[in-house]
């Protein structure tokens, strides 16, 4: 299968997408809202401070909404 229908397709199913996650990146931790997988299978993670993530490798907690 094509990447592009292969990524599409993961994107439909995601558990992740959307959810408040932190990720350890084993020096640092990225908090925020997983917003997106890019076509190379980059998760998108958008800070509270506007930042904008890509995250390659990690370790990913879901967290629970912020109130």
């Amino acid at each position: 299968m094509p990447a592009a229908p292969l990524m599409k397709r993961a994107r439909e199913l995601s558990a992740t997408l959307g959810s408040r996650v932190l990720v350890d990146l084993g020096t640092e931790q990225v908090v925020g809202q997983a917003t997106e997988l890019t076509d190379a299978g980059s998760l998108i993670v958008d800070e509270a401070d506007g930042t904008r993530r890509e995250v390659v490798v990690g370790d990913l907690v879901h967290l629970r909404p912020a109130d």
